[in-house]
């Protein structure tokens, strides 16, 4: 018997697809941020660092793009308990 006050529900599949494109966004940004910073150290300003950062820049925005909030947008606010 499951005592706890919400019993925990089954994702969709169309939750767990968004869930890995976000994953996947997110740790696109780390890695290319990384790598922009380690060329920008080592090599200085040169066509592959400034790609580093142009890739990463365009995954920040697809980032923002797909899962920013959309209240500051004139959306509706998402309250505390939902789940996107």
């Amino acid at each position: 018997m499951n005592m706890s006050p919400r019993a925990p529900t089954a994702i969709t599949a169309r939750q767990r697809h968004w869930a890995i494109v976000r994953l996947s966004l997110g740790v696109g940004q780390m890695m290319g941020a990384s790598t922009a910073l380690l060329l920008l150290i080592q090599t200085g300003m040169n066509p592959w660092s400034l790609g580093a950062v142009v890739v990463t820049c365009v995954l920040t925005g697809a980032s923002v793009f797909l899962f920013g909030d959309r209240s500051k947008l004139g959306g509706e606010a998402r309250g505390a308990g939902d789940n996107r």
